[in-house]
């Protein structure tokens, strides 16, 4: 298995973006991905469908109990 990490300090980089696109491809040629959203403003997570009431890893960072999310985007 491969690990990809897309990171870095500076905003408006387009990591966000990288990351969907990226994701999106695994996707559609049947591979599996897995994207963790660390960002507070939870762009990631917008972008994947997401409401701003699905507790993220941030919050469960910040100690705050959450329930796994199972979400399918094809």
């Amino acid at each position: 298995m491969k690990k990809i990490a897309i990171f870095n300090f500076k905003g408006g980089t387009g990591k966000t973006t990288t990351v969907l696109n990226l994701g999106a491809i695994l996707a559609t040629s049947k591979r599996q991905a897995i994207a963790i959203d660390l960002d507070g403003q939870r762009t990631l997570s917008y972008g994947l469908g997401f409401d701003g009431q699905t507790p993220t890893t941030v919050d469960w960072l910040r100690g705050k109990p959450i329930e796994p999310v199972h979400h399918f985007c094809i």
